[in-house]
C-alpha cells in the first residue's frame, strides 16, 4: 500500500525496461496493421454490446449496427493511415479536413437513408451531432494508438541510428591501416622468424590472430567462442608482457563448441577486458584481476552466459578518454539482447565490479547483423 501512495504522490517512472507484452503489440501493428485496427474496433463493439446487454439497454436494428461497424473501420482506418499522417507529417489541415468531412457527410447519407427505410423520426441537427461526437470519441482512442506505433517506430530507427553511428565510429578507428596489409605483413614475419625461434613463431601467429579479428567488420555474424578466444589470447600476451608480476586469475568455463552458435557483438567484452589493464591494478598479491567467464544450460535447452571482473582501481593511472567504454559496450548490447541482457557494476574506493548476464532462448538466431 505504501509504495502504491509513493507512487502516485511521487509521480514514479513506471517504465524500466522494455516490455515483451508491449513489443508484441508493436510488433502486430508493424506487420499487420489493418488487421489491428479492425480487431480493436470488434472489441470495442464487442464491449458496446456487453454494456448493453448488462444494462438492460434497447438494440437499434441490424442494418444501423453494420452500418456504424463498417463505417466507422473503415473510418479508423482513414484516420490512421491518411488524415493523422498527412495532419503531422505533411501539415495538410484543409486537405484532411475536407477528407473528414466528405466521409462523415457520406456516412450521415446513409444513416438517414437506413432511418427513412425504417420510417423512423429524427432530427437532423441532433443527428448530426451525435454521430460526430460517437466518431470523434473513438477518434481520440485510434489518435492515441496512433501516437504509441510512431513513437514505438521513432525509437526503433533512433536505436538503429545509434548502433549503426557506433558501429560506423569502430569501423573508422579499424580503418587506420589495411587489415590484409597488417595480416600479410605478419604472417611474413613469422615465416621469417620460424628457423630462429618456434616458440616466438607461434606468439607471432596468435598475435595475427587477435589482430585479424580486431579487424573484423562489426556487423558480420561473430559468436562467443570468437570473443573469448580473443580474451584468452590477449590475457596470455600480458602475462608474457609483465610476467610474475601479474597476479591476473582468469576461469573460463564456456563449452566452445556451444559458445560457437551463441551471438556476441564483436570486441564487446574485449573492450571491458582492456579497461582493466586500462584502470585497474592487477599487481597486488593479496587482491589480484579477477575474470570469470561461465555459460550454463538448463533443462529447457536455454543457456545463460555471465561475464564477471573484479579489480582494484589505480588511482595514479592517466588514461585519455577514446569515447569506447562501458557506456558504449552497454548500448550495443541492450540494443542485440534487449530483455535477455543485464549490466551490473558495483565500485567504491578499492574494488570495482562489473557483471554481464546474458540469456539465450531455445531458438538460436545471429543477432549481430540487426
Amino acid at each position: 500500500m505504501k509504495s502504491i501512495l509513493r507512487q502516485f504522490f511521487n509521480q514514479e517512472n513506471v517504465i524500466n525496461s522494455t516490455n515483451k507484452a508491449i513489443e508484441s503489440i508493436y510488433s502486430t501493428f508493424k506487420r499487420r496493421p489493418v488487421l489491428a485496427l479492425w480487431i480493436l474496433w470488434t472489441a470495442y463493439l464487442g464491449m458496446d454490446v456487453l454494456t448493453r446487454i448488462t444494462g438492460n439497454l434497447s438494440f437499434t436494428s441490424l442494418q444501423n449496427i453494420a452500418l456504424h461497424y463498417l463505417a466507422g473501420g473503415v473510418f479508423n482506418q482513414f484516420w490512421f493511415f491518411v488524415i493523422l499522417p498527412n495532419l503531422f507529417f505533411r501539415k495538410k489541415w484543409r486537405v484532411q479536413s475536407l477528407v473528414f468531412l466528405v466521409l462523415f457527410g457520406l456516412f450521415i447519407f446513409l444513416k438517414i437513408q437506413l432511418l427513412n427505410q425504417s420510417q423512423k423520426e429524427f432530427v437532423l441537427g441532433n443527428l448530426i451531432a451525435t454521430e460526430f461526437i460517437r466518431v470523434l470519441v473513438f477518434q481520440i482512442f485510434t489518435s492515441a494508438i496512433w501516437g504509441f506505433y510512431i513513437f514505438c517506430e521513432s525509437q526503433k530507427e533512433k536505436d538503429k541510428l545509434e548502433v549503426s553511428y557506433e558501429s560506423l565510429t569502430i569501423q573508422h578507428k579499424s580503418l587506420q591501416l589495411s587489415s590484409h596489409f597488417s595480416n600479410n605483413i605478419l604472417t611474413q614475419f613469422a615465416a621469417e622468424i620460424l628457423p630462429l625461434s618456434k616458440p616466438l613463431f607461434k606468439d607471432f601467429l596468435r598475435f595475427s590472430e587477435l589482430i585479424s579479428y580486431s579487424y573484423k567488420e562489426t556487423l558480420s555474424p561473430n559468436f562467443l567462442t570468437e570473443e573469448l578466444r580473443a580474451i584468452e589470447t590477449y590475457i596470455g600476451f600480458q602475462r608474457k608482457r609483465f610476467g610474475a608480476k601479474l597476479q591476473f586469475s582468469l576461469a573460463n568455463r564456456v563449452n566452445p563448441d556451444l559458445g560457437s552458435r551463441l551471438p556476441l557483438p564483436k570486441w564487446t567484452l574485449m573492450t571491458l577486458v582492456e579497461n582493466i589493464f586500462k584502470h585497474g591494478n592487477c599487481f597486488l598479491p593479496d587482491n589480484p584481476c579477477i575474470l570469470n567467464l561461465d555459460l550454463s544450460e538448463n533443462t529447457d535447452g536455454k543457456s545463460q552466459f555471465t561475464f564477471f571482473i573484479k579489480n582494484s582501481p589505480d588511482t595514479d593511472a592517466v588514461v585519455s578518454s577514446t569515447g569506447f567504454g562501458i557506456n558504449t559496450v552497454d548500448r550495443i548490447l541492450a540494443h542485440h539482447f534487449k530483455n535477455d541482457y543485464r549490466l551490473q557494476i558495483e565500485e567504491n574506493d578499492r574494488e570495482f565490479q562489473l557483471k554481464i548476464t546474458i540469456g539465450y532462448g531455445r531458438d538460436i538466431t545471429d543477432r549481430t547483423t540487426g
